[in-house]
């Protein structure tokens, strides 16, 4: 009885873990369709396929980006801003979360010009934790740049000069 017992419990749990196996990989698939979808700017059934693969692994700070992404196609800003925060709150310490998160601030931004305080804000606060890395401080000035923020952008500039002042000369966020 025992042994009845122990097999259809080893059995149960490696159903289970069967389903949670195919269940990301169907999430992957679900995100890699609303990309698809979202180039093609199929918006409405991109963010169906977004919120399909959130639906599936809610743990996965990309597919919330990518609902992000999918809410913006749609004009719907608020739900753009609530998955960036929810992709960001998933995985804080992950520069390429984090990284990533800025070309949909800038076109949120771009969308209406009262998110630009949005946008400006997260480029402030990804300065503030990553003062040294080049390629955070490159990317939010080229952001900063194309919105105008002139005086954000000569901060980071001034930030770029204290660390490697000839990035100045020749990366194109800070040429012409």
């Amino acid at each position: 009885m025992k042994k009845v017992i122990s097999i259809s419990i080893i059995t149960i749990l490696y159903l289970f873990s069967i389903l949670q196996v195919f269940n990301l990989f169907v999430a992957d698939i679900y995100f890699a369709s609303s990309r698809q979808l979202f180039e093609k700017k199929a918006y409405d059934q991109a963010l169906q396929h977004a919120i399909d693969s959130i639906r599936l692994n809610a743990n996965e700070p990309s597919y919330y980006r990518q609902a992000a992404r999918a809410y913006l196609g749609i004009g719907d800003l608020n739900f753009t801003l609530s998955n960036l925060n929810k992709a960001q709150r998933l995985n804080d310490k992950n520069l390429t979360t984090l990284r990533n998160a800025l070309p949909i601030y800038f076109a949120i931004a771009k969308s209406n010009d009262a998110y630009l305080g949005n946008a400006l804000n997260y480029y402030n606060d990804l300065k503030n934790k990553y003062p040294n890395d080049l390629g955070v401080l490159a990317d939010v000035a080229k952001y900063e740049k194309e919105l105008g923020a002139e005086q954000n952008y000569n901060e980071t500039v001034e930030m770029v000069k204290n660390l490697r002042q000839d990035i100045l000369e020749w990366h194109p966020s800070f040429t012409n």
